[in-house]
């Protein structure tokens, strides 16, 4: 985030400071009460709500001050306020002057499909070499870009921003506060059509972003799209192209399918040629990374530097993600958003997929205008063609393509119609819903409550259920080991009290209200997991569940790439301390310098955490018993206990110690807690020893990885006794521009530790590769896969007899299926 003076922004806004010290520093900076960042500066703006009426609530939420257009209610005269004409000008003013002051090259990207993806790709490939801001999720408009902009830092290097609009005009104004470098148009298709009366005026709108870009500015266009390439012709700068066409600058030579591995791409730009796995499964998804490669080139880059970032680009939430539903169903999530063209691309392109049958769930694609009804039939007719076998349509608009679906030859049994979302969950056996616009509902035994926002009442209805009852509520976060912390406090918590607690990871504003909403007459306890990957996230989650007992397992580099440092994860974190009771109690890990700092300033109750003599809750031993875990011996005052530990990766000692400070925190002792430590074990994915066969063991922790967790594992599990050790390591995800190093140095403990074989599958797993191989690893010991697929099938030729196998990776890198083939092998 910047750093500002509050004269600074007086300054900058034209506005008059009405209260608040000119030297007063904010470095965050908002426009949502919810989510406003302690200390941060909160811009009342007037949109869809009047923020003039939340300046309260972002005050009471933490804000230290506000830029308002009218006179407002303080709560005292620490508050800083800064009283200008408009404040919606104000922030753009002050995100275009902080753009001003720092050297950053602007990525502008704008298009009727594919403009998020395109930006996320684009970040990704441009970190191989430059430090970069990108606008977070869909950050497009006149608000988001200006925030976006406030949060650049001294050292970024380029800016990655979206440009959306729904009227002529708004796009130019985006690009008056931060002029393009690069202007990208991935295509002009028929979305909006509702605001403008043709694909032509559309097109005359995203030309803006040409319109207003620098002198010498590059544009990148999409070769295989005629509107896109004729708004360009008048262009003066310089013009670099992206297609499938052999007349794009950058292209696509091949696209070879893989079935669930996505595709392998052959790509070319002049006289550079690369070959590389691109892990999406919707082809339309090729001209997005296109985009992105014609701008990483054009800045300067080479393929060597962005095929690695290519191989490692994800789906993001909801946009193209495989969810695994059980009973071998998969499901393509694309929820987030639909349009005819993708959803056109989407049916081409996943008929291709091999499955027992194809079912496509389709809802109503909206602000098309006049042609609504003929661009829904005509998906209808392109799923019919594509040979899907089942068509659930849901929405007014959606019955159109049941339609077309029907008058392409598709069956009235293979066709399934409801009004909306609340029909389909009615027609499964729901018996009301809460909603926020009118619905369709079968028959008026079907209960329905109106609300504003779903989500906020989804919040609200768990906040007072937690309200109604005498609860301890126990939060837990940190970076790693939060869901086994929470499992074990439950598990100990549990020999007193009657506990609920939240189950598998629901860490989220979802998954913590209906974990509330299951609590029950009785209970005493609820454990709780908060996580997060932005701030403020866990300080909303704080204000529907208050935490009596606040836990921060430890602070390490996982979501670094969603923030700049270690410092801010940490402050994010600290969120869960802020948003405690009164008089609640803190349990912090002793051995963790970060966490120890954001405590520092903490009022209530400190109980610490560790393997060191200053902590209050530790292991004073640490006895390995081979594959029958550890013997330890722990102490809190003048307790004492010795118990044994049945997990094999020393890490989890840390965990339990920090489950034991939260119950000996609240009266419970170790004779109460040391039967539950002897019966607790592993989850699924977790940690768990599966005999594999032939004397094999496969140490199966496939659910997750992150470096803290993966380097604990390698050095902890070395100790075990094996014929050989085999470590399966795949891709660790969302570490920003420190991914190569971080899997390189991970590379150096596992040769470090005398591991005897490394699979590395995945291609940021490759650095781990080289940092065995560098660490003095032979080449015959290193086996490279693509995917996890291609290692599970290798397996029978690299393990032997004996061998003690660790799988590891994160989560989309389905590393499972490596434990699961070595399982099979053993069962046959």
């Amino acid at each position: 985030m910047a750093r500002l003076h509050l004269g600074d922004i007086a300054r900058t806004t034209g506005g008059s400071i009405v209260q608040g010290s000119l030297e007063r520093v904010f470095a965050s900076f908002g426009i949502d009460s919810r989510t406003i960042v302690p200390g941060g500066l909160f811009f009342a703006v007037r949109d869809k709500r009047d923020g003039h009426d939340f300046v309260a609530a972002a005050a009471a939420a933490g804000a230290a001050g506000a830029v308002v257009s009218r006179p407002v209610g303080v709560p005292d005269k620490s508050f800083a306020l800064v009283m200008v004409k408009d404040t919606v000008a104000a922030l753009q003013a002050l995100g275009a002057a902080v753009l001003a002051r720092r050297p950053v090259k602007v990525v502008a990207v704008t298009g009727s499909v594919g403009k998020t993806t395109t930006k996320e790709f684009t970040a990704a490939l441009l970190a191989r070499r430059f430090r970069v801001l990108k606008s977070e999720g869909n950050f497009n408009n006149r608000l988001g870009l200006a925030l976006s902009l406030l949060r650049l830092e001294p050292g970024d290097e380029a800016a990655v921003l979206e440009m959306g609009m729904s009227a002529a005009g708004e796009i130019a104004a985006l690009a008056r506060i931060a002029p393009p470098d690069v202007a990208v148009v991935t295509n002009i298709s028929p979305v909006h059509l509702q605001f403008f009366g043709s694909l032509e005026e559309i097109a005359l709108a995203k030309k803006e972003i040409l319109d207003g870009a620098k002198p010498g500015a590059t544009a990148v266009l999409n070769a295989d799209d005629p509107l896109v390439m004729r708004i360009a012709e008048g262009f003066g700068g310089r013009k670099v192209t992206f297609g499938r066409g052999p007349g794009a600058d950058v292209r696509a030579e091949s696209v070879e399918a893989k079935g669930y591995d996505g595709f392998a791409l052959g790509l070319r730009y002049g006289r550079e040629h690369a070959r590389t796995p691109f892990l999406f499964l919707n082809e339309a998804a090729v001209e997005n990374l296109l985009a992105a490669a014609a701008v990483s080139l054009s800045l300067g880059l080479s393929f060597d530097e962005i095929r690695p970032a290519i191989g490692g680009l994800r789906p993001s939430a909801r946009r193209g993600v495989l969810v695994e539903a059980g009973g071998g169903v998969r499901v393509y999530d694309d929820s987030y958003n639909s349009n005819p063209r993708a959803l056109e691309a989407a049916l081409k392109s996943l008929a291709a997929l091999p499955a027992a049958r194809k079912v496509a769930v389709l809802a109503d694609m909206l602000e098309l205008g006049e042609t609504a009804e003929e661009l829904h039939r005509r998906a209808g007719r392109v799923l019919a063609e594509a040979g899907w076998d089942v068509l659930v349509a849901v929405g007014p608009l959606a019955a159109a393509i049941a339609d077309g679906a029907a008058a392409a030859g598709k069956s009235a049994a293979a066709i399934h119609r409801f009004a909306d979302a609340v029909a389909a969950a009615a027609a499964a056996g729901a018996a009301g819903a809460v909603v926020s616009r009118p619905v369709g509902v079968p028959d008026k035994s079907f209960a329905l409550v109106m609300v504003k926002d779903t989500v906020a009442a989804l919040q609200a209805l768990g906040a007072a259920v937690l309200a109604r009852r005498p609860v301890k509520v126990v939060a837990v976060t940190g970076s790693v080991g939060k869901t086994t912390t929470k499992e074990f406090t439950a598990a100990l918590l549990a020999r007193r009290f009657r506990v609920l607690k939240s189950e598998g990871n629901f860490n989220n504003r979802l998954g913590l209200a209906l974990s509330l909403l299951r609590l029950e007459p009785g209970d005493e306890a609820a454990v709780l997991e908060m996580g997060m990957s932005a701030a403020g996230e866990i300080a909303a989650l704080a204000r529907i569940a208050p935490p009596d007992v606040a836990v921060v397992t430890n602070i390490s580099p996982v979501h670094l790439q969603f923030f700049g440092s270690l410092e801010e994860i940490a402050l994010a974190k600290k969120e869960i301390l802020d948003g405690a009771k009164p008089g609640a109690t803190a349990v912090l890990n002793a051995d963790d310098p970060l966490v120890m700092r954001i405590a520092e300033g903490f009022g209530g109750r400190k109980v610490t955490f560790g393997r060191g003599p200053g902590a209050d809750v530790r292991a004073e031993s640490v006895e390995a018993k081979g594959y029958d875990g550890f013997a330890l011996g722990l102490r809190y005052g003048r307790e004492h206990a010795r118990t044994p530990f049945l997990f094999l990766n020393e890490a989890a000692v840390e965990n339990l110690l920090a489950a034991a400070a939260v119950s000996l925190s609240l009266g419970l002792s170790f004779d109460e807690i040391r039967p539950a430590i002897g019966g607790l074990r592993p989850s699924a994915r977790r940690g768990v020893l599966v005999e594999a066969g032939g004397g094999v063991r496969v140490y199966d922790d496939s659910y997750n990885s992150n470096p803290r967790a993966l380097e604990a594992a390698l050095k902890s599990l070395a100790a075990l006794p094996a014929a050989r050790k085999v470590a399966v390591l795949a891709d660790m995800l969302e570490l920003g521009e420190t991914a190569e190093e971080l899997h390189r140095r991970a590379g150096r403990v596992l040769a470090e530790a005398g591991w005897d074989v490394l699979v590395a599958v995945g291609p940021l797993a490759a650095a781990i590769a080289d940092g065995a191989a560098a660490a003095g690893k032979s080449a015959a010991a290193i086996h490279r896969f693509a995917d996890a697929a291609s290692a599970a099938a290798a397996m029978g030729r690299i393990v032997r007899p004996g061998d003690l196998v660790l799988v590891k990776g994160s989560r989309s890198m389905k590393a499972e299926a490596v434990v699961d083939a070595l399982a099979a092998r053993g069962k046959e």
